[in-house]
């Protein structure tokens, strides 16, 4: 049985709710841009053709979403590089702001949506 990548949403979830610690709330972010990638990994090798092992994965998986895909999945790939720079700011910048958190989280429905209509 594959492993539910939906299920670190979740994390981020628990992370959130579970402390206002800077620490959980930067560590929230990454499970949602987790949760999200490897879901549109999983949407996008299903629908076209496997990525295998590449060098830059995120910005291969990004890319081949806006050369191969419709424009909802466009959509999807824009979705997913914003949600990958909130996650850069949250594990790599001094400076985190709440605000961060917030545009993630939303993101990160965003693209579940976006994924859903997709698959229908």
């Amino acid at each position: 049985m594959s492993f539910d990548w939906k299920e670190f949403h979740d994390v981020g979830v628990h992370l959130e709710s579970h402390s206002s610690a800077e620490a959980y709330q930067r560590s929230a972010v990454g499970r949602y841009y987790y949760s999200c990638y490897h879901c549109v990994k999983d949407y996008f090798e299903k629908k076209h053709f496997p990525l295998g092992f590449q060098d830059r994965p995120h910005e291969t998986l990004i890319s081949c979403l806006n050369t191969f895909g419709n424009d909802d999945e466009i959509d999807l790939a824009e979705a997913l590089s914003k949600l990958r720079r909130y996650r850069n700011k949250a594990d790599y910048y001094q400076g985190f702001r709440n605000n961060i958190l917030r545009n993630a989280k939303k993101t990160t429905n965003d693209i579940h949506s976006l994924l859903k209509n997709l698959e229908n």
